[in-house]
């Protein structure tokens, strides 16, 4: 039986994303290094999670949330 698993990893689904790819997303997108580092440093300070508690699914959406403010 073949294996159809592919690998998910820097998709957006993996919490907490290594920094890297928080980088390269937000690099992408032609954000500043400080909006970067601001945006990693707050959702590490809140482990991954909405300002309500819940755990954030994908860390994409959360990041072009945070690019579009």
């Amino acid at each position: 039986m073949k294996n159809n698993f592919q690998n998910l990893e820097g998709y957006g689904c993996q919490i907490p994303p290594k920094k890297e790819w928080v980088w390269a997303y937000f690099q992408q997108k032609g954000a500043s290094e400080l909006l970067i580092l601001q945006f990693f440093d707050f959702m590490e300070k809140n482990k991954w999670e909405t300002t309500s508690g819940t755990p954030i699914r994908d860390w994409k959406k959360a990041a072009f949330s945070w690019l579009c403010t």
